[in-house]
């Protein structure tokens, strides 16, 4: 978790963002998810393998109150296709500057599986 709070921090820095993302460890989305709504931090970025029940109550949450949650690829997240319980494409959870931080992220993401 170092190495993705450094490689954040950096990509961040480089566009001259001044927005706060969650690095910390731990397996629980739906904190991390509650850092956001509470405002203590401006997004939540995974960029690893998650499961989708473990991010759909943050979710429905988020767009509650008008915030967003999308695949680190821009995609509105299915959770209809019981079939493909996992999502492979990073996940960005924001309540402001959604597409600023996605076209941030998008980029290294892209990089990152190629």
């Amino acid at each position: 978790m170092q190495k993705l709070a450094f490689v954040v921090a950096e990509l961040l820095n480089s566009v001259n963002a001044d927005v706060v993302c969650i690095t910390i460890s731990g397996n629980c989305a739906g904190y991390k998810v509650l850092r956001v709504v509470n405002g203590s931090v401006d997004a939540y970025v995974h960029t690893t393998q998650i499961k989708k029940w473990d991010i759909c109550a943050g979710d429905a949450i988020l767009k509650a109150i008008s915030g967003q949650m999308t695949t680190l690829t821009g995609q509105l997240l299915d959770y209809s296709d019981t079939q493909h319980p996992k999502n492979n494409d990073g996940l960005l959870a924001t309540l402001d500057n959604h597409r600023k931080l996605l076209g941030i992220f998008t980029t290294a993401f892209a990089s990152k599986k190629s």
